[in-house]
C-alpha cells in the first residue's frame, strides 16, 4: 500500500525526553503514515511534545528510512551554524547506500559489503551518540551541550527581536543567559515553553530569583516577559514576588505575664520551665545556655540585664536550685551522659519542649514577627497565621524544620478533603510563605501541588432585580452604600475604605487608593447618584470615611454591609444567593451589555489580566440570547393530548 506523499515530509530532530535521547518525528496528520510509523520498534507518542518519537539508535533510524524510502521525504533539521550535527548529511547518504546495497546483496556478498562499506561502529556512535553541538567558550575550550541544536532557532529569533527593538547590547547580554537557562530547564524536562501555563512560569521565577539581588531578579523576569509579550504577542504578565523587605529572623520575647502563663506552675519539670524562661523571656541563645554551670548567677548577670525589683532574677535562680535537686550533673546545668549539651542538641531540646507542651503562642508570635516585616494586607496576614497554626496543630507542634515534604503532602491531602480548591490552595500558599521566609526553603510545584480550581461563572442580577433591592432600602445611608457599590463596581473593601476626599464630584470620578494589589485607580461616579450622595453627606456628616458605623470616624463593618443587602434582597423577593460581590459582577455584565469595550472595563475594575474581565462576556444577554432554541422549529400539536397507558 503506497503512502500519501506530503509536501513537508517527515522532519526529524534530536530531543531529550524524560532524560532519554530520542528522535522526534514531525509531520502533518496522515493516518496511513501513522500506521507505518507505529511499526518502528520502540516508537512512542508524547503528549507533552505532541509528536511521535523513536529511540535514538542507528537501528531505529535505518528502519525509518526503509519505511519511507521512495514514499516520504525525510528532512533532518540542521542548525545553520557551523557545528557538528547530530547526524551529518554524509552519514544519511551512507545509511541510504547501505540500505540499497543490503537489499541487492545476499549471502557472501552481503557479508563482504557489511565488512567493507558499513561505517565503523565506533566512528558512527561517536557521531550519532548524542544530539550535541560543540562550541567554543571564552577560553577556547569546547563545551558540549544537548541544548543548542534543538533550540538554536528559538534563541536566534529571541536575539533578533531584541536587536530589532533596539535594545542596548548590555541588555541583550543580560537577557540571553537568563532566557537560555529558562528554555533549557523546561526542554530537559520534556516541555516546550510555548505550552507552559502561567503558574509553571511563576514557580520557575520564584525558584530562580531566590537568593538573587534585586537587579538580577528584575533582569530574569524581564527576559522571560520579553519572550511572551514581545515575541508571542501575549498580554502583559505580572509576577509579584511579595514584599521588597528582607525578612530577618527576630528573636521571640514574651513579657512576664505572658511567660508566666506559658511556662508557669503548669509545667512541673523545672528543667523544661527554666529552658523556656531563658529562651523566650531572657532572650538567651542555645550557645549561651549550654555554657551555664551549676553556679550560673555571675554568668547570668553578665548575659542578661536584670531590672531591679521585678523579681525575675530571684525567680530564675530559685528555679535553678529546684532543678539542681532533680539532677545529678557534675559541672553544667544541662548535661547529656556526663558531657554538656551541644548547641544543636540544645536547640532540638527546646523545640521538643515546645512540642511536648503544645506551646502554640511561640509559633503565633514567631509568625507575627515575620509577617510584620512584609507589606501584606492585614486580612492576608490573619489568614496566613490562622492556616499556619492549623498546620502546626496537625503536626503536634513539631519543629517545622524537621517536617519532611511527604508529611506536608499528606497533610494537604487530608486538609483538602471536604474543602474547596480555593481553601486548599490558600493553605499551600501560607505554608510556602512560612517556609520561604522563615526557613529559606523552597518547594517545587510537584512537592506542594495546588488543587485545580473549577471553572465557575458568577451569577448576576438583572437590572430589575438591582432596582428592586435599592428601592427596598429606606435608610438614606444604607441606600447610598448599596448604590455606590453597584454603580461603580466596587469591592466591599473599597467601599469600606472610601474617604470623603476620594470623591471628585466635578469630574464624576471616585479615586480608589491602594486597592487590591496595592494599586491606585479611578472608577466612575454616576451623575444621578452624585446628587443623592451630596444630600447623604450633608445630612449624616461623616467625619473621615464616606460610610461610617455607629462610632464616628470608624468605617462601616462588613457584617453590617452584608446584612443591609440581604434584608433588601429578601424584601424585594429575590431568591438568588445575594452577596456584596454579586453587585460588582452585575455592574461589569451590564456595562458590557451596553456595548463598552472590555479594555475600558478592565481599568475600571482594576483587573491585572484581561482574561479576568473577559469572564463577564459569558454572562451578557447577547452571548446567550443570540442563540435560538431548536424547540421553536418543532411541529407540535397546539391542543392538549392526554396519553393513556
Amino acid at each position: 500500500m503506497e503512502l500519501m506523499k506530503i509536501p513537508a515530509g517527515i522532519r526529524t530532530e534530536p530531543v531529550v525526553h524524560r532524560k532519554e535521547k530520542r528522535i522526534k518525528l514531525i509531520f502533518s496528520y496522515n493516518s496511513k503514515l501513522i500506521e507505518e510509523v507505529k511499526k518502528i520498534p520502540g516508537v512512542k507518542w508524547s503528549q507533552t511534545m505532541h509528536c511521535w518519537h523513536i529511540p535514538y539508535t542507528k537501528e531505529a533510524y535505518i528502519t525509518l528510512k526503509k519505511l519511507c524510502k521512495g514514499k516520504i521525504e525525510i528532512v533532518v533539521n540542521t542548525p545553520e551554524k557551523k557545528t557538528i550535527d547530530w547526524i551529518s548529511q554524509c552519514q544519511i547518504e551512507n545509511i541510504e547506500n547501505n540500505i540499497d546495497n543490503k537489499e541487492k546483496l545476499t549471502g557472501e556478498q552481503k557479508v563482504n559489503s557489511t565488512n567493507n562499506k558499513q561505517p565503523d561502529k565506533a566512528q558512527y556512535n561517536n557521531q550519532i551518540d548524542t544530539n550535541t553541538t560543540t562550541k567554543a567558550n571564552n577560553d577556547g575550550a569546547c563545551e558540549t551541550t544537548t541544548f543548542e541544536t534543538s533550540c538554536y532557532k528559538l534563541l536566534q529569533d529571541y536575539r533578533s527581536m531584541l536587536e530589532i527593538k533596539k535594545y542596548a547590547s548590555s541588555t541583550i547580554s543580560a537577557y540571553l543567559p537568563f532566557f537560555r537557562e529558562f528554555v533549557r530547564h523546561f526542554e530537559n524536562g520534556g516541555k516546550t515553553i510555548e505550552d507552559l501555563k502561567y503558574a509553571e512560569i511563576f514557580e520557575y521565577i520564584k525558584l530562580k530569583t531566590h537568593g538573587l539581588g534585586p537587579t538580577l531578579a528584575k533582569q530574569l523576569i524581564s527576559a522571560i516577559k520579553f519572550y511572551y509579550e514581545k515575541i508571542k504577542g501575549q498580554e502583559k504578565m505580572y509576577f509579584s514576588l511579595g514584599s521588597a523587605h528582607i525578612i530577618r529572623r527576630v528573636s521571640i520575647h514574651f513579657d512576664f505575664a505572658e511567660m508566666q502563663k506559658i511556662a508557669g506552675p503548669n509545667i512541673k519539670n523545672y528543667g523544661h520551665r527554666l529552658c523556656l524562661w531563658m529562651v523566650f523571656h531572657l532572650g538567651l541563645k542555645a550557645e549561651e545556655i549550654v555554657s551555664l554551670t551549676l553556679e550560673p548567677s555571675q554568668v547570668l548577670c553578665r548575659l542578661v540585664k536584670f531590672r531591679d525589683g521585678d523579681g525575675v532574677k530571684e525567680m530564675i535562680l530559685r528555679m535553678v536550685e529546684n532543678y539542681k535537686e532533680q539532677i545529678s550533673n557534675s559541672h553544667y546545668l544541662f548535661e547529656k551522659k556526663g558531657r554538656p549539651f551541644q548547641v544543636n542538641e540544645m536547640r532540638q531540646y527546646i523545640w521538643w519542649i515546645i512540642a511536648s507542651y503544645k506551646v502554640e503562642d511561640v509559633y503565633r508570635k514567631q509568625f507575627r514577627n515575620m509577617v510584620a516585616q512584609t507589606e501584606l494586607s492585614e486580612s492576608t496576614k490573619e489568614q496566613y497565621e490562622s492556616m499556619f497554626l492549623v498546620f502546626m496543630r496537625a503536626m503536634q507542634f513539631k519543629n517545622p524544620a524537621i517536617i519532611n515534604i511527604n508529611q506536608i503532602k499528606d497533610f494537604l491531602h487530608d486538609y483538602g478533603k471536604c474543602r474547596s480548591a480555593e481553601t486548599q490552595n490558600a493553605m499551600a500558599t501560607a505554608l510556602r510563605f512560612y517556609y520561604r521566609y522563615s526557613l529559606k526553603r523552597e518547594f517545587l510545584p510537584s512537592q506542594m501541588p495546588r488543587a485545580r480550581k473549577p471553572l465557575m461563572i458568577p451569577q448576576v442580577l438583572s437590572l430589575e432585580e438591582v432596582s428592586g433591592i435599592i428601592n427596598a432600602i429606606n435608610n438614606e445611608k444604607q441606600k447610598s452604600l448599596i448604590s455606590i457599590i453597584y454603580s461603580a463596581g466596587l469591592r466591599r473593601s473599597e467601599a469600606q475604605k472610601l474617604k470623603l476626599s476620594d470623591i471628585d464630584f466635578s469630574r464624576g470620578l471616585l479615586f480608589l487608593k491602594a486597592a487590591k494589589g496595592k494599586k491606585d485607580r479611578y472608577t466612575v461616579l454616576s451623575p444621578i447618584l452624585a446628587n443623592a450622595l451630596k444630600g447623604y453627606i450633608e445630612n449624616f456628616r461623616p467625619q473621615h470615611y464616606v460610610f461610617e458605623g455607629d462610632k464616628p470616624g470608624m468605617p462601616y463593618s462588613y457584617t453590617s454591609m452584608n446584612n443591609v443587602l440581604k434584608r433588601a434582597a429578601a424584601k424585594a423577593g429575590i431568591k438568588k444567593m445575594v452577596h456584596l460581590h454579586l453587585l460588582r459582577h452585575s455592574f461589569a455584565t451590564h456595562v458590557l451589555e451596553d456595548g463598552y469595550d472590555t479594555s475600558y472595563l478592565q481599568k475600571i475594575l482594576g483587573h491585572n489580566s484581561i482574561k479576568t474581565t473577559q469572564r463577564y462576556t459569558h454572562l451578557t444577554q447577547g452571548s446567550v440570547l443570540k442563540v435560538r432554541s431548536p424547540f421553536d422549529k418543532l411541529n407540535l400539536n397546539s391542543g392538549n393530548n392526554n396519553a393513556h397507558a
